[in-house]
């Protein structure tokens, strides 16, 4: 980020795409206020058997945040990971990190 900033970009959006992911980017936030914010989402290859979990913890979290994150949802394919699984439940798993925010 220190590079970044002293190369020229004045302001860079990160996003969470794991659970594990949520206190480091929100303590990257407060390390550069004003010049880094937050995204929240849930990689395809991060969900489990039971999704809803995990996005209970993500829906709790924006709501006890408000402001801190400006984007929200996650859609991907990983084709770099030849080992990540197809797991039927990811558009449902979208379509909810979407409603969240409404």
């Amino acid at each position: 980020v220190e590079r970044a900033l002293q190369a020229g970009v004045c302001h860079m959006m990160f996003p969470a795409n794991a659970l594990d992911e949520i206190g480091p980017m929100k303590r990257l936030v407060a390390l550069f206020p004003g010049k880094v914010s937050m995204a929240m989402g849930l990689h395809p290859t991060e969900l489990t058997d039971n999704p809803e979990a995990a996005l209970d913890i993500i829906e709790r979290e924006i709501e006890e945040n408000p402001g801190l994150y400006h984007a929200v949802g996650e859609i991907g394919i990983d084709l770099r990971n030849a080992s990540a699984r197809c797991v039927p439940s990811t558009g449902n798993a979208a379509l909810r990190c979407a409603t969240i925010c409404r």
